[in-house]
């Protein structure tokens, strides 16, 4: 009997473990289908959720579709820049054209032949429309090259046509009925080439003649100077003051330290650089202190003068440190926030849906806008076919020519007449900062062009940005107060499509910004920012400009942008309308009879 109560006890402890057991596995299956409800709720609320938000985003983003495509094109369009392969392909045919005799990137000099730069030549209106509107023919491509010819006797400047792209067969003089072609190489825009080999030679002729007096005036010098030089702002001297084909520049002195337009001495050199032979050019006037030599042996002999003694300048030359006050150091507290020791961020744009304009090589879109975009070497900014509701309003809008007159008490100042396309503008497109010169989220598009000085075609990856932004200004808006009137408000921020490029011509910053509006409006606009070129303060000078700081005058000048606007609305035969506003004398009364005088005309002109 106590044998089978033990085996009986036994089996009740088998049997209790094994219910244990089951009602373990039951607990931990109870549990796993409790997390694998809630992970299926959850994972249905989510879907739930992506499924509204696609909805809203749907909503929001109606047409969010856009495309950003800033490559170069295959098959470029008749408004297309050079691209890449062209321009290898132009350097490849016209390195062998043996009757040019052009010499390389590296080996050129003022005295040989060598490419100065090219751009596209666009086809005629007349055969891109017919292309474009009429199914015709697509024009051939071709590019435009300006080649100095300075082994040539007399040596000459020449443009030619170079086509068709991507592989060229043919050059051709450009004929034009605006000017002639070729020119004399007196009339050669400045380039990298003349550059260093103008100022290579003639730094070393200024110092070896009056270096001693730029030491004992300015404590600097042009060449062996360590950390005291100077340097120089030049200003060509146009053929139509001097009235006959010579090349001349003045080359007015500066410390070389930051920044040195805004940083003068009271010298400058007029330089005889004509014809090809560097070897050549020479000093033919100094103006030191007020005062005019016919040389420099002519200002050291006087100089040294003791029986006849000359005012001489004298300048201790710039501390250089953040306190400069022409360096670019950040200065002063932060001015966006009340206190210096909680500096703010500023406000930002944002695109919440995504970019709302499409860009497919030079071609962009945005709401109603359609138009395409390239930059010239040689003139700038540049669209084409723009359109509006699919109509065309322009056939081509773009930036032609900067133009700076400067006066002056000295011949040195009053020549500071300058031509900006002489240093082909397009290349000066370089380098857009995203969130100081254009919005963070802006794109950036790159030009390509070549030059003088390299072997390759030079590309500048941020040369062109375009962003969307809130101008802060309702496009339209009325609120009605009244039950009368409606009770009702209406309103539409004027949202625009900015197409912004920055040209850094030395001193000067030049930005140009091409600006849609939603109403159809096209708004050019030009800011100019950058350093102003300054002259030293003398009593004689002030008359000419205002004392800025010491020993600094900024001379009165104007700058001139002149542009091309070619509009084709409803068609390329468009008229303008002039109004002659004039006035009336009528008598204060309420008489129906007191009117005197005509009313305003107003007439039309066919173009």
């Amino acid at each position: 009997m106590a044998e089978k109560k033990r085996n009986s006890d036994k089996d009740s402890v088998k049997s209790a473990a094994r219910w244990r057991c089951v009602a373990g596995v039951l607990v931990l299956l109870s549990l796993g289908l409790l997390v694998a409800v809630i992970v299926l709720a959850v994972k249905k609320n989510e879907n739930t959720q992506t499924d509204a938000d696609s909805v809203i985003a749907k909503l929001k983003c109606k047409g969010g579709d856009s495309v950003i495509d800033t490559s170069e094109p295959e098959n470029p369009g008749v408004f297309d820049g050079l691209t890449h392969k062209e321009l290898k392909s132009i350097q490849e045919y016209i390195y062998g054209v043996s009757e040019l005799n052009l010499a390389r990137p590296k080996e050129a000099k003022i005295n040989s032949s060598y490419l100065y730069g090219s751009d596209y030549f666009p086809p005629k209106k007349s055969e891109a429309l017919q292309y474009l509107d009429r199914n015709g023919n697509k024009p051939a491509r071709e590019a435009r090259l300006i080649i100095f010819r300075g082994d040539k006797t007399p040596p000459i400047v020449e443009e030619y046509i170079v086509g068709p792209l991507p592989k060229p067969t043919y050059h051709k003089l450009l004929k034009s009925t605006a000017r002639k072609n070729p020119v004399p190489y007196a009339h050669r825009p400045l380039g990298g080439v003349e550059l260093g080999e103008l100022f290579g030679h003639l730094y070393s002729v200024i110092d070896r003649e009056v270096g001693y007096l730029l030491k004992d005036s300015y404590d600097a010098t042009f060449t062996h100077c360590g950390k005291k030089c100077l340097t120089s702002f030049v200003s060509p001297v146009s053929s139509a003051i001097l009235k006959k084909d010579v090349r001349k520049m003045w080359i007015l002195a500066k410390y070389n330290i930051e920044y040195y337009s805004i940083q003068p001495v009271d010298i400058a050199f007029l330089a005889n650089i004509d014809g090809s032979d560097s070897s050549k050019f020479y000093i033919e006037t100094v103006v030191y202190a007020d005062q005019v030599y016919s040389s420099l042996q002519a200002l050291a002999a006087a100089y040294n003068s003791t029986s006849n003694p000359i005012n001489k300048s004298k300048v201790e030359f710039p501390k250089y440190d953040e306190n400069l006050f022409s360096a670019m150091f950040r200065r002063g507290p932060p001015s966006s926030s009340s206190s210096s020791n909680n500096p703010q961020r500023p406000a930002k744009s944002v695109e919440p849906d995504g970019k709302r304009y499409s860009i497919k090589h030079g071609e962009i879109t945005f709401q109603g806008w359609k138009f395409n975009f390239r930059m010239s070497t040689l003139t700038g900014p540049q669209i084409y076919d723009v359109r509006f509701g699919g109509e065309r309003i322009a056939y081509e809008i773009g930036l032609q020519e900067i133009a700076v007159f400067y006066s002056g008490q000295s011949a040195a100042q009053r020549a500071a007449d300058y031509i900006d396309s002489g240093i082909l503008v397009g290349t000066h497109a370089d380098a857009l900062v995203p969130d100081a010169d254009c919005p963070e989220s802006s794109t950036f598009l790159p030009t390509t062009f070549l030059s003088d000085t390299a072997s390759d075609p030079v590309r500048k990856p941020k040369s062109v940005c375009i962003f969307e932004v809130d101008t802060g200004i309702p496009l339209r808006r009325h609120l009605s107060y009244s039950y009368a009137e409606g009770s009702f408000y209406s309103g539409l921020s004027d949202i625009v499509l900015t197409v912004r490029t920055i040209l850094t011509l030395v001193n000067y910053d030049y930005v140009f910004d091409f600006v849609f509006h939603q109403s159809g409006a096209l708004e050019i606009r030009t800011i100019s920012t950058g350093y102003i070129i300054s002259s030293f303060y003398t009593d004689k000078k002030g008359p000419y400009g205002f004392k800025i700081h010491d020993n600094m005058i900024g001379n009165i000048h104007h700058h001139m942008f002149h542009w091309k606007a070619d509009v084709d609305v409803l068609g390329t035969s468009n008229r303008y309308e002039t109004l002659d506003i004039s006035d009336e004398d009528v008598n204060n009364t309420c008489r129906p009879d007191s009117r005197t005088s005509s009313t305003p005309r107003s007439g039309s002109t066919e173009v």
